[in-house]
């Protein structure tokens, strides 16, 4: 049957999507858009890769997916998810002041909605709805690629309940919302591509090692198992300014990813969070955030309140009085002890900045007590060399371990707080981590 022949169909939905390229592009709306009719682009799940919600309303479900929405989606995921590019486009609108929804009645707040539009550059665009306020991570007329982030996920406007409303649509001047149309997404295997409601589709989209959350960012570089979804959040929340001493603090290439949880230890009215070269002590009583170096850990479990009482807590904004030259004199001094073995030199000085990565040397080059290794100690790192085989290396072999990961050795805490936690662990939404 030609092409021209099926135009005198009415076609099913999943006949339509089970038709070839060539025949669907005419009958589809994309038929109507000049040079377009034998290519369908290719759609991903409009979230990270590797990460997996769940489909809550589907097209043409009656409600708020009829009419100009017939053919939308609704992923239910936690306020503050991150949210990608479905395919490449300009950022056509953009709205994300609103922090109000209208749950009791979804059809009586549409100046509420928060949404961001991305134009396709061929007559069509994709409409990402209910954004967290001022959860945008793009700009007007910003170009952007399939899988880049664009905000952050919210329940804004005509929304009952977090989650993302996305649908592939006409593009309309001035309209956020125009007649939306049938697609189907690369990743999703069954029913020609189109999720269903209650169905949880994993994203083959970008993934991304870390993303912006609400209020702010979440690490699985340290996870220690390579799954996305699950990893270390840093964030301003209950008022603990994690996520802003980080940032200020030069963010992860300097202080390393978090390794741990925030935690309490008892008996200490603080919050703690581990990073790879530092903790984060936050006093709540003074409203001070304290960075405590961590160069030397004993290598049998200890009491964590005992210890970290007896640590040297340095002010993250300390107002040096030496001159540059007394520091100058002093640092040279520390670089001194590299030149005992040159391999930890060379290892040291493989870094752009190493003063910042590793921190200053400590003081000359040691035997460890157990004889099994030299080692030396930077503020931030621990180098030793093998004198021997052992179960962890070779006799000869040069190990640099970052000083926060030491803690895992040396247990001073709590297991707990060093395993990775799943993305927003306190919101009861039916969140699911995909198996690597």
């Amino acid at each position: 049957m030609s092409v021209a022949m099926l135009s005198d169909y009415a076609l099913s939905r999943r006949g339509f999507l089970g038709l070839s390229a060539v025949a669907a592009a005419a009958l589809s709306p994309l038929g109507r858009l000049p040079a377009h009719a034998a290519i369908l682009p290719s759609y991903l799940l409009p979230y990270p890769g590797g990460l997996m919600w769940q489909c809550v309303q589907g097209n043409n479900s009656g409600g708020s997916h009829s009419g100009n929405s017939a053919y939308a989606w609704d992923f239910r995921m936690p306020q503050g998810s991150p949210i990608v590019g479905a395919r490449d486009g300009v950022v056509m609108m953009l709205k994300q002041d609103s922090d109000k929804s209208c749950p009791g009645n979804i059809y009586s707040c549409p100046d509420w909605n928060n949404y961001i539009v991305i134009d396709h550059g061929d007559g069509t665009s994709a409409t990402y709805l209910h954004e967290f306020q001022n959860g945008a991570r793009v700009r007007l007329g910003q170009a952007v690629k399939q899988g880049d982030v664009l905000g952050l996920s919210g329940t804004t406007g005509q929304s009952g309940a977090p989650h993302l409303h996305f649908a592939v649509q006409y593009s309309a001047p001035g309209r956020y919302i125009s007649q939306s149309f049938p697609i189907g997404f690369a990743e999703v295997p069954e029913n020609g591509g189109v999720p269903v409601r209650r169905g949880h589709y994993r994203s083959g989209n970008n993934r991304w090692p870390d993303f912006d959350i609400r209020g702010g960012h979440f690490y699985t570089q340290t996870n220690g198992v390579g799954r996305p979804g699950l990893g270390f959040s840093v964030s301003d929340e209950s008022g603990v300014p994690m996520w802003s001493t980080l940032l200020g603090g030069g963010g992860a290439a300097t202080i390393g990813y978090p390794v741990s949880r925030r935690f309490r230890v008892d008996g200490l009215d603080k919050v703690y969070q581990i990073f790879q070269r530092q903790i984060f002590e936050w006093r709540p009583g003074q409203k001070q955030m304290r960075a405590i170096n961590i160069p030397e850990l004993p290598t049998a479990p200890l009491d964590g309140e005992a210890w970290l009482q007896t640590q040297t807590a340095l002010p993250l904004d300390p107002n040096f009085a030496e001159s540059d030259r007394a520091w100058n004199q002093y640092a040279a001094a520390q670089l001194a002890f590299l030149e005992a073995e040159p391999r930890i030199k060379a290892a040291y000085w493989s870094v752009d900045d190493p003063v910042r990565h590793f921190g200053l040397p400590l003081g000359p080059l040691t035997e460890a007590p157990n004889g099994l290794s030299i080692i030396l100690k930077a503020a931030y790192a621990y180098f030793s060399i093998s004198k021997r085989d052992t179960p962890f290396a070779k006799a000869g072999d040069l190990t640099v371990s970052q000083s926060a990961e030491l803690n895992l050795d040396a247990e001073p805490f709590s297991r707990r707080i060093f395993e990775p936690e799943p993305l927003f662990p306190d919101q009861p939404i039916g969140f699911v981590i995909p198996a690597s």
